[in-house]
């Protein structure tokens, strides 16, 4: 037998505890079974958890029958879901930095932002309201009738009835049935709402009824673009495009509507674009003209000064002098005088240097202006920034313009979507923003500074040569200078005339960079209904939501003792016996044979097994005291105490209960006997043991009643009176018995217990207070000194984790044939 550590009684001797035997695997409060004195990690209980469900499935079974039929109602109207695909390509070529033209328009989009302009408001309102996608009648053969429904901007939105008469009249009606308006054929309907529409008449039926809803435009086309989704193949130029509606022909038409719109709006995009280029070119061009014109009566005016002859102008426009493009670009000629050297490389070199002079100069100033112009205005204009040549050969700040170009794009694709409130419209404003007010300006600054380091160092190696030109005359030179700046301006001006002229052609053929592959067509199948999926998604949601609940409930809400485990786990007591749920037993005759008693077949045997369990378990040695206690009321503890008590004085065993429950206890009417002359009154000194000592009907089983109460027996409790009558009794009697007040009644079974060899606790399943009573117990053996050395399981029922205990089977053996 397993067996406790030993523990001094009150009386001296000492009392082994066993640990009780439970059926789970091992002795209850012992170590665990075939264990090496290690630690021992909790298992879960399924046996027990499977009762819990067992004892709560109608709880379970409710939630989950709640939880399918609210998944079954709100999938209920789901109609077949059909998908229309298409195929979408998009150009992005890369940008070429040797373009003739100053701005490459061909990728004015970056590849994810095609995806976005494709769900974009700019596209999907005009898909809305091209279809009249915001008028929706309940009977799809209707539709017909709304083939020319318009809305105005104050339009009403809501559901509404329009009923034929006999004679073609028209009735409009709200969702309330209130009249709006009656029209004869021909008539508009609606106008007082902000509508446009006059039903064709060949679609009027006498007694039809139309029930239509007209909803937000803009509403609808958000509820396009949830159904609308795009996948873009990475790193590649195509799109595909999905809708997914109700009817599979109108599925491919939205889809293939939105497809053009999409189309459309790209062009017009790329069109917008061209035509801003085209405007800078033209402002390029005009002042090309001028400049070239200046130039041209600047050399003119030179040549009527110095009356140049006809002989003259036809020696000096004999040979050509080559001359580099300082900026990069392609050479040209100037004209040579006469007297004029134009093999003379130290000649060529100063009409290059000098021209790189002044582009250099020119460069600068036109960039101060733009600088300045945009710290004035905060208008930054790229475009006339590309235009400058420095520019162009300035790596950090053509790749910033180039990055500000594309965010100013991709921020106006993602207004077509969203609101300018929205985070990614927020976060493209912060980028331009931060590029035009820190990182261009900046840039901009740093490249006039090396023009100026530039066109100081050029300036120097002027100066150096002006020694080397002092034998040619000064009117050659300045006629040839002149004559260079007529040549440079009318190149620039040839230049940009053959760019704006590129640009308007542009304008005027624009081709969208993006093409419909694949147009959508109705699908033959549909993609399966979602109703049985969702119907079990909500029938597994809510019977893992019950069983979750009821794991929760027992765990943490229910604190009634249901279970052994929480005896031992929870309160640290052995289980020393189980007593049966009396009302399922058969009741049985007592030890006199009369049915009178409160035992049953069943019970009986409980109650020998308990009487066992303390004789030869805990080895008491006669005469001992035994307390029986409970933590609070209406745990069965006087059942239990009486029932035991017959059952030690069963086999001849001279027997005494003790009513301890001075307060409430009503042995006196089980055992029917006056309640007085009882324990009170031997407290109170007004009768002595052999009078209140009474003889029961059940052999040698005696009973002493509790007596009558009064304010003072708490103190006479403790006094010397209740350990005499004790000692007294001894001597008579091997098993004295006492029912204790509960322990939440006050001291009085602290005070009894003090005086017994064994205290025991009744608990009672499903009734007792876990919390209760291991505050309760704790205090009495916190108080006492001796801790309560087990528990007795009343109203234990057949089914669930006690059925091990059970004795529902004694009574088909307890007689013989």
């Amino acid at each position: 037998m397993n067996e406790q550590p030993q523990r001094r009684l009150p009386g001296g001797a000492e009392r082994r505890v066993p640990a009780p035997y439970s059926p789970y695997g091992g002795p209850l409060g012992g170590p665990p079974v075939g264990g090496n004195g290690g630690t021992h990690e909790p298992e879960i209980d399924w046996r027990r958890w499977a009762h819990v469900f067992w004892r709560r499935k109608w709880w379970i079974l409710l939630v989950t029958a709640l939880g399918t039929a609210s998944a079954w109602y709100f999938a209920r109207g789901e109609r077949a879901s059909y998908q229309a695909n298409a195929m979408v390509w998009f150009d992005t070529p890369e940008r070429n930095a040797s373009s003739p033209m100053p701005i490459e328009v061909a990728s004015f989009l970056s590849a994810p932002s095609w995806a976005d302009l494709l769900q974009s408001y700019a596209v999907l309102d005009g898909v809305v309201d091209e279809l009249r996608l915001y008028v929706q009648p309940a009977d799809a053969a209707d539709r017909r009738l709304f083939r020319d429904f318009e809305l105005s901007d104050d339009a009403r939105y809501g559901t509404y009835r329009l009923e034929v008469e006999a004679d073609t009249t028209c009735v409009l009606y709200d969702l309330q049935d209130r009249q709006i308006q009656v029209a004869r054929p021909g008539e508009p309907i609606g106008e007082s709402l902000g509508w446009r529409w006059t039903p064709p008449a060949e679609g009027l039926r006498p007694g039809h009824e139309v029930i239509f809803s007209v909803r937000r435009p803009r509403a609808v086309a958000d509820g396009l673009s949830r159904h609308l989704e795009t996948e873009m193949d990475q790193g590649g130029n195509f799109i595909k495009a999905s809708f997914i509606g109700d009817d599979p022909n109108e599925a491919a038409l939205i889809l293939n509507s939105v497809l053009d719109h999409f189309v459309a709006v790209a062009a017009e995009l790329k069109k917008d674009r061209l035509a801003k280029l085209a405007g800078t070119l033209q402002g390029q061009l005009t002042q090309a003209s001028d400049r070239l014109r200046h130039a041209e009566s600047e050399l003119e005016q030179y040549r009527v000064n110095t009356i140049t002859l006809p002989e003259d102008r036809r020696d000096q426009v004999g040979v050509p002098m080559t001359y580099a493009d300082p900026s990069g670009g392609a050479t040209g000629v100037v004209p040579t005088g006469p007297g004029l050297n134009t093999t003379d490389p130290v000649f060529n070199q100063f009409f290059t240097q000098q021209m790189e002079r002044d582009r250099l100069r020119q460069d600068k100033q036109d960039l101060q202006r733009i600088l300045k112009r945009f710290q004035g205005t905060d208008s930054l204009d790229v475009m006339l920034l590309e235009t400058i040549p420095s520019v162009q050969t300035a790596s950090a700040l053509k790749s910033a313009l180039a990055e500000l170009g594309r965010m100013e794009l991709e921020r106006t694709t993602l207004l077509y979507r969203y609101t300018p409130e929205h985070a990614e419209v927020k976060r493209a404003t912060e980028s331009i923003n931060q590029l035009k007010a820190q990182t261009i300006p900046s840039l901009i600054s740093g490249l006039i500074g090396r023009l100026s380091e530039r066109e100081s160092e050029v300036e120097g190696q002027l100066d150096a040569q002006k020694s080397e030109l002092q034998d040619i005359p000064p009117r050659a030179i300045e006629e040839a200078r002149l004559r260079r700046e007529v040549a440079l301006a009318e190149q620039v001006h040839n230049n940009l005339q053959v760019r704006y002229k590129e640009a308007q052609v542009a304008e005027a053929a624009t081709q969208p960079s993006v093409r419909v592959l694949d147009r959508a067509v109705a699908p033959p199948s549909s993609m399966g209904s979602t109703f049985r999926l969702k119907v079990m998604i909500g029938f597994v949601l809510s019977l893992g939501l019950a069983l979750v609940g009821v794991i929760g409930y027992e765990q943490y809400v229910n604190r009634r003792l249901e279970y052994p485990e929480q005896v031992v786990g929870d309160l640290g007591l052995p289980i020393l016996g189980i007593v049966p749920n009396l009302k399922a037993l058969k009741a049985a005759p007592t030890a006199e044979g009369n049915g009178d008693g409160p035992e049953a077949s069943g019970a009986i045997e409980s109650f020998r097994a308990l009487r066992t369990q303390l004789t030869h378990g805990l080895r008491i040695k006669y005469p001992a005291v035994i307390a029986i206690t409970s933590p609070s009321m209406g745990e069965g503890k006087s059942l239990v105490t009486s029932n035991l008590a017959l059952a030690f004085a069963e086999p001849g065993r001279p027997t005494v209960l003790i009513d301890g429950d001075t307060r409430r206890g009503g042995l006196h009417r089980i055992f029917q006997v006056p309640r007085s002359p009882g324990l009170t009154d031997y407290l109170r000194g007004e009768a002595d043991a052999r009078r209140i000592v009474r003889r029961t009907k059940s052999g040698g089983l005696s009973f002493v009643p509790r007596g009558p109460w009064s304010e003072e027996i708490p103190e006479l409790m403790d006094g010397e009176g209740l350990p005499t009558l004790l000692e007294q009794l001894k001597h008579d009697y091997d098993i004295i018995l006492v029912d204790t007040p509960p322990l939440a009644a006050g001291v009085d079974a602290v005070l009894i217990g003090a005086h017994a060899d064994a205290v025991l606790a009744v608990l009672r399943t499903g009734r007792t207070d876990l919390d209760v009573a291991r505050a309760k117990i704790a205090s009495y053996a916190q108080m006492l000194g001796v801790p309560i050395l087990g528990a007795i399981l009343n109203d234990v029922k057949e089914e669930g984790p006690y059925r091990y205990y059970s004795y529902y089977s004694y009574g088909a053996y307890s007689g013989g044939r």
